[in-house]
């Protein structure tokens, strides 16, 4: 479940919602709804399709909210894009659900790379590979650094 995507990203910003149908909502929902399911009610699980809706709905009324999100491309910023009035406030549960999706995890390989790019060896806990253990490092070097100055 944890393997590389070869289908790129999934739409993660509001602009971008606006052009996926409720059922492919329904889809990704259901894709992701194992792990959902650890943290989040059934019902704030229903809550990101139901807010999709009404986000569609939204937009098609709103007129300030659809010259807003039109305003939007591939660049713009995951933050900035939710900070649109009205729609962080309104779509919460979307926008955790996107922004999941939008977040990469860490991996194994990708910290082992952290450290040989920084020509450090791991201490004794070798085991503990985890971008937390290359934070405590860091913070440590860098208290250490501070300190001689």
């Amino acid at each position: 479940m944890n393997d590389a995507s070869i289908n790129g990203m999934p739409p993660c910003l509001p602009h971008e919602l606006l052009a996926l149908k409720p059922r492919d909502v329904v889809q990704l929902v259901l894709k992701f709804h194992d792990r959902l399911s650890i943290s989040l009610t059934q019902n704030s699980i229903d809550l990101i399709v139901d807010q999709h809706k009404k986000l569609l709905n939204a937009v098609s009324k709103e007129p300030r909210l659809q010259t807003a999100l039109a305003r939007h491309s591939e660049q713009t910023d995951f933050n900035d894009a939710w900070k649109t009035p009205s729609i962080k406030d309104r779509f919460p549960e979307l926008m955790e659900f996107y922004g999941g999706l939008a977040s990469p995890f860490p991996n194994t390989a990708i910290v082992e790379s952290d450290f040989s790019v920084l020509k450090w060896e791991k201490d004794l806990h070798r085991s503990n590979i985890t971008l937390f253990s290359l934070e405590e490092i860091l913070h440590y070097r860098q208290i250490r650094f501070l300190l001689k100055n």
